[in-house]
């Protein structure tokens, strides 16, 4: 995605050159390096057009996607959680959770709070 490097502030339309930021989501779950967003040399209002949100987005929901195989265990088939998401969730040895099938494709699981 070509970039201008400069645009105008839609706060006080002063000049706002292009910049990058570290983005943190998910009280630091998944971080986003180098994000580009504009910055007004007048205000100091950082901001960012449809597209790079959009690109943003798409990057964030690529971090948060985890890959497992399934495993067997004893007679049925199971699935490991990573450590940082199991702690975000709150997820325990014992921590009770619905699995709801969406579609073919799509398993739901909402975790139970005691």
């Amino acid at each position: 995605m070509a970039l201008k490097t400069k645009m105008k502030c839609p706060l006080c339309e002063g000049k706002a050159k292009l910049t990058k930021i570290t983005t943190k989501l998910f009280n630091g779950l998944i971080v986003l390096n180098d994000e580009p967003v504009y910055e007004c040399i007048k205000c100091g209002e950082k901001f960012a057009t449809g597209k790079m949100v959009d690109a943003s987005v798409k990057k964030a929901k690529e971090a948060f996607t985890f890959k497992r195989q399934i495993i067997s265990t004893g007679g049925s088939l199971g699935i490991t959680f990573p450590s940082d998401l199991s702690e975000y969730y709150g997820l325990n040895q014992g921590t009770r959770v619905s699995i709801i099938p969406k579609n073919k494709n799509t398993i739901e699981i909402i975790t139970q709070k005691n």
